[in-house]
């Protein structure tokens, strides 16, 4: 068990409770994607953690819904909560979904998931995206940099990425990776994701002693067709 999965088995339910106002946000993000689906669409859900809201919102619209976590907690969370959906405990790096869903998700959603994972993961992940999305799909990215005190995004390097960033979160130690917006859409051009737009704000989040701000962005795109 990774320290990352031994954390989130702990923060549990408390995700979903230490910030209403990131869960109304999210949700807003996941009902404007949901409304450019067809009925019945293939969703997954990378990260899924409690199922609240990304994975409800989707099963909620019709959508059919599978979710994956490297949580047992969130996992069985998610079940209890959106009895609609499907989840599995995986890893997202081993994960392999269905050969016969390869090529037919309409949309893949990573709300803040791939923060879990290394730069070179990261960019694997994005490859697999694309190859596990049919044409014209929606692949979503969410992400999320903890603001310095003064309220500044902290700096990056020339490549716009930071490897093995330690945070207390909820009062969990986590590790992970941030990567500035240049980055995450050099990334996303680079595998043949059309950016449609990048949704912003900045949410408050208490828990565990502790109160944190962090600047969630979710970059909305589409495969290419070409």
């Amino acid at each position: 068990m990774t320290s990352n999965e031994e954390a989130y088995d702990i923060i549990g339910a408390a995700f979903q409770e230490s910030s209403s106002e990131n869960t109304a946000y999210c949700r807003a993000v996941c009902e404007e994607i949901a409304g450019m689906l067809s009925p019945g669409t293939n969703v997954l859900d990378i990260g899924c953690g409690t199922g609240v809201p990304v994975a409800e919102t989707f099963a909620k619209a019709g959508h059919n819904v599978t979710g994956i976590d490297f949580s047992q907690t969130m996992v069985d969370l998610a079940q209890r909560q959106v009895p609609e959906g499907s989840f599995i405990k995986a890893d997202m790096r081993m994960y392999e979904p269905p050969a016969n869903l390869v090529g037919q998700y309409g949309a893949i959603i990573a709300s803040n998931s791939l923060y879990h994972v290394s730069v070179d993961e990261t960019v694997t992940m994005v490859q697999r995206f694309t190859n596990w999305i049919k044409d014209g799909g929606v692949v979503v990215i969410g992400c999320g940099i903890m603001l310095l005190p003064n309220g500044e995004v902290p700096p990056f390097d020339e490549s716009g990425w930071k490897d093995s960033v330690e945070a207390t979160f909820l009062g969990q130690k986590v590790t992970g990776t941030l990567g500035s917006m240049d980055a995450w859409k050099k990334l996303l051009e680079k595998f043949g994701l059309r950016l449609v737009k990048i949704d912003t704000k900045d949410i408050t989040f208490s828990g565990g002693g502790q109160q944190h701000t962090v600047r969630k962005s979710y970059l909305i795109t589409r495969k290419s067709t070409d």
